[in-house]
């Protein structure tokens, strides 16, 4: 392992940069934030950024994995960048915290992040770059697509299906199985009694809808990563 690339610079990136070395331990390994804003990070650190391309093309040479520190509801957003970093040749990294329980029958996919508390439960499969957030729950032979999220607290019950890029919100109860859709959000609190459309907004107890969601652009733009080698 030569260099870690963590994309983001805000406390996603503080989060994970720390729960990483607290359970790996390899503190003297080459980190580099990357800022897709062109900002200087949001939290103190002694770590080298990459601040544009060019930053970024001077750094890759030495850099042999990442992890996307980009949370809430922007699964997509995730999905696109470990793609195109999967493309110059980096490999994904795991974030598991120490305390929580994942059973030895799950099947998750690369860049998983599982926070203190949290319990995926048996037979389940997880997408690529899902996040299990602090004490929420994922209960038995429950399937999550890609890029999803579950936020602090909130409780799937078994055999539920989430589609890709799908949020469920803090304390959300989702009852069993219930398909969520594609891009679906589910807001704090909520109950979800019944299926969930895609890209909708539901909210309240029983959760209802509110809105459709827009399909969110490429986080970079598309074409950020041409030219790049």
């Amino acid at each position: 392992m030569n260099g870690l690339l963590i994309w983001g610079v805000t406390s996603q990136a503080r989060l994970l940069h720390d729960l990483w070395l607290t359970s790996r331990g390899h503190d003297a390994m080459k980190v580099i934030l990357h800022s897709p804003q062109a900002a200087l990070p949001s939290f103190p650190n002694a770590l080298e950024v990459s601040k544009n391309k060019a930053d970024f093309c001077h750094f890759l040479p030495c850099l042999s994995h990442f992890i996307v520190a980009i949370g809430a509801e922007h699964g997509k957003a995730r999905m696109d960048i470990h793609t195109e970093l999967e493309k110059l040749a980096l490999c994904p990294i795991d974030v598991i915290a120490d305390h929580c329980f994942i059973d030895q029958s799950t099947v998750a996919g690369a860049g998983l992040v599982v926070m203190p508390g949290a319990v995926i439960n048996k037979f389940c499969t997880l997408g690529s770059q899902c996040i299990v957030n602090t004490n929420a729950s994922v209960d038995h032979e429950c399937q999550l697509g890609n890029g999803v999220h579950v936020m602090g607290a909130a409780a799937i019950a078994g055999r539920v299906t989430v589609g890709d890029y799908a949020t469920i919100g803090t304390n959300a109860t989702v009852l069993p199985n219930i398909a969520i859709g594609e891009g679906a959000f589910i807001g704090a609190g909520a109950v979800v009694t019944k299926d969930v459309p895609n890209w909708t907004v539901m909210a309240g107890n029983p959760a209802r809808p509110l809105r459709e969601r827009q399909v969110p652009e490429t986080r970079p733009d598309a074409d950020w990563f041409s030219e790049i080698a």
